[in-house]
Order: C-alpha cells, then sequence, then structure tokens
C-alpha cells in the first residue's frame, strides 16, 4: 500500500483532531487560566481523544499524523500560558516534550490492544472500540495513581520514586515548580485526594527524561508488537474442493442407471 498521504486525505486525517484537541484545551484555559492545571488539562485532553482518534484510521501513517495533531493541537493553545511570567518557553518545550512522549505511548498501546483483541472471537465487531475504551481507562489508571494508590504505599519510598519519575502529570509539575506549589499541597489533592508529601514522602523528578523515555519506549514496543493488519480471526469453515468433487462422483454413479 502506498505511503503517500493525498492533500485532502491529509486535511481529513489533520484538522479534526487538530481542532478538537485546541478547542478542548482552549476550554480548559477559560477555567484554569495560565496554571500548572491548564497543562495537566491538556494531557487529559490528549488521553481522551489519541485513542479513538488513531484507531479511526487504519493506516500506520494515518495514526502517526493523528496522533501528532492531537498533541500539536493543545501543544499551540499552551503557547497561551506564556503570558504568566513564571512559565518560559523553555517551560513550554519541555511540557511539549512530555506530552508528545505520553501521546506516542497512547497510539502504541491503542494499537496493540486493538490488534490483540481483533485476534479473539470476542472481537471480531468491536475491536476498535474495546481497545480505545481500555486504553483510555489504563491510562487515567495510570494518571491518577497518586490519588488511588499512594495511600497503600507509605514505607515503600523506593517503589514510589519509580513511579513518580517517569509520571506525565508529575514530570510538568516538576516543570512548572515556578508557578506554585507542587501538585500534592494544593487545596484539595493535600485536604482530599492523595496522602502524597504526608504519609508518604516523595520528589520531584529533576529531569523529565524519564517521563519521555519511558513513554517512548512503551510506544515502540508496543507498536511492534501490534503491527500487522487487525484483521478478525472469524472462524468461518472453508468448503473442500476435493471432497465436494468427490461427493458429486458418487451422487452422479448413484443416479446412473
Amino acid at each position: 500500500m502506498s505511503r503517500n498521504v493525498a492533500p485532502r486525505e491529509l486535511l481529513r486525517t489533520v484538522l479534526p483532531a487538530l481542532l478538537l484537541a485546541g478547542v478542548l484545551t482552549v476550554v480548559a484555559y477559560a477555567g484554569t487560566g495560565p496554571t500548572a492545571g491548564f497543562f495537566f488539562a491538556g494531557v487529559v485532553v490528549v488521553t481522551l481523544l489519541t485513542p479513538p482518534l488513531v484507531l479511526a484510521e487504519d493506516r500506520r501513517l494515518g495514526q502517526l499524523l493523528c496522533a501528532q495533531s492531537v498533541v500539536g493541537g493543545v501543544a499551540v493553545v499552551w503557547l497561551l500560558a506564556l503570558g504568566e511570567p513564571s512559565i518560559t518557553a523553555s517551560h513550554w518545550l519541555r511540557a511539549d516534550a512530555v506530552l508528545a512522549g505520553y501521546g506516542f505511548a497512547l497510539w502504541g498501546v491503542a494499537a496493540l490492544f486493538r490488534r490483540l483483541i481483533s485476534m479473539t472471537r470476542a472481537g471480531v465487531m468491536f475491536s476498535a472500540t474495546i481497545a480505545q475504551a481500555v486504553t483510555i481507562a489504563v491510562a487515567l489508571a495510570w494518571l491518577a495513581w497518586p490519588v488511588w494508590l499512594s495511600p497503600w504505599l507509605a514505607g515503600h519510598e523506593r517503589l514510589v520514586g519509580l513511579l513518580a519519575a517517569p509520571h506525565p502529570l508529575l514530570a510538568l509539575d516538576a516543570v512548572l515548580r515556578a508557578s506554585g506549589p507542587p501538585w500534592s499541597e494544593r487545596y484539595f489533592m493535600y485536604n482530599f485526594l492523595t496522602v502524597l508529601n504526608q504519609d508518604v514522602a516523595y520528589e520531584l523528578s529533576r529531569s523529565i527524561v524519564p517521563a519521555v523515555l519511558l513513554h517512548a519506549v512503551i510506544g515502540t514496543v508496543a507498536l511492534l508488537l501490534g503491527r500487522g493488519r487487525n484483521v478478525a480471526r472469524l472462524g468461518v469453515d472453508v468448503p473442500d474442493r476435493r471432497r465436494s468433487d468427490a461427493r458429486e462422483r458418487q451422487v452422479s454413479e448413484d443416479l446412473l442407471p
């Protein structure tokens, strides 16, 4: 199959994803302003949009363009935060790198889940739908572990460090540390949602490399494992022509006088 993309097909693939991600991120900006929450909202937008939009494309090139468009739509709107003195172009570039790695992982995992589900009888008709739902659920669980998992991590500081270093939201929190207190010290997080920095000690990563690298590796491995056409195993019985011919000859001999 040709890897070339016609201009009309390119627009059909890129423009909806770019605009939808941009519009949702603008809505988030209206609610949060140029804060860390604005950047966190962009990660959530990528989480919700990337799996269904990339799985709507059959070719890998179309999926790649779609994933890049979702990340690009969010990143362009993130430029609005540069009006805040504490957020610089360097912060924006590092946040974009974290988002790009995360979006790449979402694409790979969604493609892998679709491939695996399409190989089962239960996933014949709904492999894309099931795959995108599972991918979003897994991604949200990964993003939210500081809330639901932190009460169980007391006394396991090494494990907390391994989980915190590549976490997208905590990586963004480290990038934007000059814009306000850490995420775990915000009012609702500290009082209602997490025990990080209370019962569970942790430190923000000094670099975005763990977050970018881990998600890049996950995306690469998942795409390699999930490559190939998403062809479901329908389990259709194929008639044996030789047996069919033999039966026809037997019927013909039986009808002879």
